[in-house]
């Protein structure tokens, strides 16, 4: 389980790369500083699974950036269905 939560935590560090580098090359700021918020989530996302991956409990950030998820971001199958009838 260990290696699982630390490979893991490299994918979301890497996607959080991707998105850094993104926002370098946007020339509209308000869709860099969105691009950087989600990176720096990815990069909060990463430590809770490092910690985990160190048998502690997972600690994510307290300002909403997970639970308090923007719902335009739900990409389940049954949102999908609803927006199409």
């Amino acid at each position: 389980m260990q290696h699982f939560s630390k490979e893991r935590a490299r994918r979301f560090r890497d996607k959080a790369e991707e998105l850094r580098a993104a926002a370098r090359e946007m020339n509209d700021s308000q869709c860099r500083s969105m691009l950087l918020q989600i990176a720096d989530d990815y990069e909060n996302i990463a430590n809770a699974a490092e910690t985990r991956s160190h048998g502690e409990p997972a600690a994510l950030p307290d300002d909403g950036a997970i639970d308090g998820a923007d719902p335009r971001l739900d990409v389940s199958a049954s949102r999908f269905r609803r927006e199409a009838s």
